[in-house]
């Protein structure tokens, strides 16, 4: 017996999805397929129980968007995956999100100014793609540096911080969550809908922009 996974929505949801899977796999020491579809982003690593195919088939679904699933099993999930190392220990990253949510979905600026006044950095770096002009410039008066690469160069990059503030993103949830980050911070809210809870580290209150 075998489990796979059917993947719903973009990566950061994709990561999910594939670690829920190899998580059943390894607790019930079953094989886990092989089926992940973005190597060319992240390349898990291959464990012994993919080397036993058994007859008949697991096949998991949905979104497992609860931290509590995976805190726990940190560790382990991230010797999964390649090791991103600290590089960045004097300034601190912000992810924000604009490209897919409108304002009464996106954390409200005052969110992260709260969180940057509290902080000590040398740098401002914002993660953001593609660019919203008008959400970015709430952080003018910090002089950022910008980063919009592509998906694989900004999830390394958001990894390699020592200070992480994350967006309400599944994409930058899992780039703190695989880092060695000494502060992470998350957004309390995430979502309006109660079934998601990523809240973990640092949790700090707040409002959506609408």
């Amino acid at each position: 017996m075998s489990v796979t996974v059917s993947y719903t929505g973009r990566f950061g949801n994709n990561m999910f999805q594939y670690v829920m899977g190899r998580l059943l796999a390894h607790k019930n020491k079953l094989a886990l397929k092989p089926n992940w579809p973005h190597n060319e982003i992240i390349k898990p690593t291959v464990d012994k129980y993919w080397a036993h195919i058994y007859g008949g088939d697991i096949e998991i679904s949905g979104f497992f968007q609860q931290a509590c699933r995976y805190l726990p099993n940190r560790a382990m999930i991230k010797s999964w995956f390649p090791s991103y190392e600290t590089a960045n220990y004097k300034d601190i990253v912000i992810h924000l999100r604009a490209d897919d949510y409108g304002k009464a979905h996106r954390i409200h600026p005052q969110w992260f100014l709260d969180i940057l006044a509290r902080e000590t950095f040398e740098k401002l770096v914002i993660v953001m793609s593609p660019i919203d002009p008008e959400y970015l410039s709430y952080f003018y008066k910090y002089n950022p540096l910008v980063q919009s690469g592509g998906i694989k160069e900004d999830f390394e990059f958001i990894a390699s911080f020592d200070k992480i503030i994350c967006s309400n993103s599944t994409f930058c949830w899992w780039a703190a969550f695989l880092s060695n980050a000494s502060k992470i911070y998350t957004f309390k809210k995430w979502l309006p809908d109660p079934n998601i809870d990523l809240c973990w580290s640092t949790v700090v209150d707040g409002e959506f922009w609408g």
